[in-house]
């Protein structure tokens, strides 16, 4: 699986998450009835789409890896680098750009420190990021240090075999859950209590699960608990939609942080897999539908613009509704056409001029036969 090509539906299940995401902005930030009634949990579940996002980019990664590693017999840890950070910079780093400008004119309070936090991806970390337009850089901060580590620690893990790196995954799974709870029960410092829900250490189980889809898909023990659990697949989507949005309401981070993400992500997993086995369903039918791919492709731009638009503290034209969600679907277009595709086309063509300039390097070096028989005719 090569990084340019698209797998059928998983645009659309971005397309599912970054709609939660900004339905739950718009429920912070908005005082209409519609985003503000009991059932609001249900379509803004805003951390249920952060999660669906992560899980989906694990699995994505992942399978990628392990496609390169059997075709090269190694992962190609410079190139990975190379190629995400040409798809996740470009972007995040004009709307840094957008923000810092927008500071000398409106005196949204963006410092430095908060800037460099952003733009270093530290932003999860870091005790000076306090400026409210990068709020949501803590997601990509989570991505951006998986990306460091992972193809790092998977290349390791498979030099001893692909049942080392399931073990690591699972065992990844448990200490990010361990640690959550850890730090939400024992953390006496503000700063940890703040960083619980951000910190990689404690969001790194909804990478993983995805991650472990991808190692042990095709595997007897993970087809056997695929199929008990899609004998009633309908239930998967409405577990973390429905069923952990209710437990999260009567039992808090009690629920979420122990046991409910854990569940949440194995329905997410079960669920894509049946997605991607099952092409003629009506679900794979709407996911895979012309408009919920473009809003899947566009995911990233929308992500990175709208919470400049969706903050409550935003309380000039721009962050009121319809305006802001009017403005934020004109910037994602703007910034997929105008950035994302032109940046990928450049991309593209570095890698092939790349790839032809050690393909004619090995094609006019002489081959070791010839330089021995050259040798041998030499007086």
């Amino acid at each position: 699986m090569r990084e340019n090509s698209r797998t059928p539906c998983l645009d659309g299940l971005r397309a599912v998450a970054i709609i939660l995401v900004i339905s739950n902005h718009l429920v912070h930030s908005s005082d209409m009835w519609i985003f503000n009634n009991p059932l609001s949990f249900v379509f803004s579940n805003g951390v249920l789409g952060v999660f669906l996002f992560f899980v989906v980019s694990g699995f994505i990664i992942t399978r990628m890896l392990l496609a390169e590693h059997e075709e090269y017999g190694e992962i190609r840890i410079g190139a990975f680098y190379w190629r995400r950070a040409i798809r996740i910079v470009p972007v995040l780093y004009v709307y840094i750009l957008s923000v810092a400008l927008l500071e000398s004119y409106t005196g949204i309070g963006v410092s430095a420190g908060s800037i460099v936090s952003a733009a270093t991806f530290l932003q999860n970390v870091s005790p000076w990021a306090d400026a409210w337009p990068f709020e949501h850089v803590w997601s990509l901060s989570v991505e951006e240090q998986f990306y460091l580590l992972w193809p790092l620690a998977l290349s390791a893990a498979l030099r001893r075999g692909r049942g080392t790196a399931i073990l690591l995954a699972i065992v990844l799974i448990v200490v990010a859950t361990a640690s959550r709870m850890g730090l939400f029960v024992f953390a006496h410092s503000s700063f940890l209590e703040r960083r619980v829900g951000v910190l990689s250490i404690c969001r790194m189980d909804a990478l993983m699960f995805g991650c472990l889809a991808a190692l042990t898909m095709g595997m007897p023990l993970f087809e056997r608990v695929y199929r008990w659990a899609t004998r009633a697949v309908w239930l998967l989507p409405v577990v973390p939609v429905l069923v952990s949005g209710l437990l999260a309401s009567a039992f808090g981070n009690y629920y979420t942080l122990s046991v409910g993400q854990a569940v949440d992500g194995a329905c997410i997993v079960f669920f894509m897999t049946w997605l991607l086995r099952n092409p003629k369903s009506r679900t794979h039918a709407i996911l895979n539908g012309r408009i919920m791919v473009h809003i899947g492709l566009v995911s990233y731009s929308l992500y990175i613009w709208q919470t400049y638009f969706l903050h409550r503290l935003n309380d000039g034209w721009s962050g009121s509704f319809p305006i802001n969600l009017l403005v934020i679907l004109l910037l994602a277009e703007a910034s997929y056409w105008g950035i994302e595709r032109p940046v990928r086309a450049l991309r593209l063509r570095i890698e092939n001029a790349r790839g032809r300039t050690v393909l004619s390097t090995l094609t006019l070096a002489p081959s070791p036969r010839a330089v021995s028989s050259g040798l041998s005719r030499s007086p």
